[in-house]
């Protein structure tokens, strides 16, 4: 345990001693006898409780942040010590390590980067001009490299590593990708294989040649405001009849499309059905323009 999760701890204990009296107070309230004063205590305690409760929470998400700057801090220390590790080798780091040996050192054989935008042929509505109606694409960059191969590598390090790539790309790791040519600090493996040389084959190598497409990940800030809290998800409930005010209300509003906003999205964020924001609206699911109106 780090020095700031020490810390971190010994708040939370703190707190939960807090919790700890105050339901012990409120155990004893309870048995007296109902009174104006005894009912504002209880409201006091159960008040204090749930205060104590979000502090821990907060403390809680605090230190997992502390871990994770920890591991990611003894991550970059062991790679930089690591004996294959150099400038002109290509390295993967998880955003949010999970060990203190959470990265992968690659000899890079050959590597490419491929970029392909959505580009509409005709404009989507009159006056948007061509290039505000271009999305961009999801970029790549694919290559081929060797992990191992020195002499003192041995088979079951060269297979650790692999398994680390296999884990990151089965379960969509965010990646942080180093290399001379290529750079991207949010990257995930979408396409991964590997083949291993032994030493008991003949090669006098125990290496493995593998090749991987890394797809550039990047998340986007929505433009849609949401209210603060949770509420439970039911659907679009449909127009109401009756009322001027109550028809009045239910017009149907709209967001402007940005890049990366979806049909999904606006319905997860306005607590309308999906079925619903799809029929109001013209444009194929994977088509929104950018700047486009999407009405709920």
């Amino acid at each position: 345990m780090t020095l700031a999760e020490k810390k971190l701890k010994k708040q939370m204990d703190k707190l939960n001693a807090k919790i700890k009296h105050s339901n012990s107070l409120l155990n004893k309230l309870k048995n007296k006898k109902t009174t104006s004063k005894v009912k504002n205590s209880i409201k006091i305690q159960q008040k204090n409780i749930q205060n104590y409760k979000k502090q821990i929470a907060t403390l809680k998400v605090n230190m997992q942040k502390a871990k994770i700057d920890e591991l990611r801090s003894n991550t970059l220390e062991n790679m930089r010590k690591n004996p294959m590790f150099s400038n002109d080798k290509a390295t993967l780091i998880p955003q949010n390590p999970n060990t203190n040996q959470s990265y992968v050192i690659l000899f890079m054989k050959t590597a490419n980067a491929d970029t392909s935008p959505q580009v509409n042929t005709k404009a989507v509505e009159k006056g948007m001009n061509l290039s505000t109606t271009t999305q961009q694409g999801a970029n790549t960059i694919s290559f081929e490299a060797i992990i191992g191969g020195g002499d003192i590598d041995q088979m079951n390090e060269v297979k650790r590593e692999i398994g680390k790539l296999r884990y990151w790309s089965n379960n969509g790791v965010p990646l942080i990708f180093h290399s001379n040519n290529y750079n991207s600090e949010s990257v995930q493996i979408s396409a991964f294989t590997n083949s291993y040389e032994f030493t008991d084959a003949g090669t006098g190598i125990n290496s493995a040649n593998v090749s991987i497409t890394l797809t550039e990940a990047q998340f986007f800030d929505t433009n849609i405001k949401t209210k603060k809290g949770t509420t439970k998800y039911v659907g679009h409930k449909g127009n109401k009849k009756g009322t001027k005010s109550s028809k009045a209300t239910n017009k149907h509003r709209y967001v402007i499309a940005k890049s990366g906003v979806t049909y999904l999205s606006v319905a997860r964020s306005k607590h309308v059905s999906l079925a619903h924001v799809r029929k109001l609206n013209k444009y194929a699911d994977r088509s929104i323009p950018i700047g486009a109106k999407i009405y709920y």
